[in-house]
Parts: C-alpha cells; structure tokens; sequence
C-alpha cells in the first residue's frame, strides 16, 4: 500500500533548498501515512 507515491522531487532540485524542503514534505506525507492519517495539512508543532 504506497500512498502519495509519484510526487518525487526533481533531480534538478538537489543541492538546492528546494530540495530540502521537497524531502521534509515527503518524509511528513510518510509519517502520516504510516499513522493512517490521509496526509491531510495537520499542523502539530
């Protein structure tokens, strides 16, 4: 069950902060998957 997968960051973003921010959102996208939250915008800090 991969959800949200497809929505990669593109490779001419690395080295960039694009880059970085493209992974934390990925790795937050992850984390809310794995929790069975739908990946909706939940703001925890």
């Amino acid at each position: 069950m991969a959800a949200a997968q497809g929505e990669e960051c593109p490779g001419e973003w690395v080295d960039t902060w694009l880059w970085e921010v493209c992974r934390e959102r990925e790795q937050e996208r992850a984390v809310a998957a794995e929790e069975g939250d739908d990946g909706a915008s939940t703001d925890a800090s």
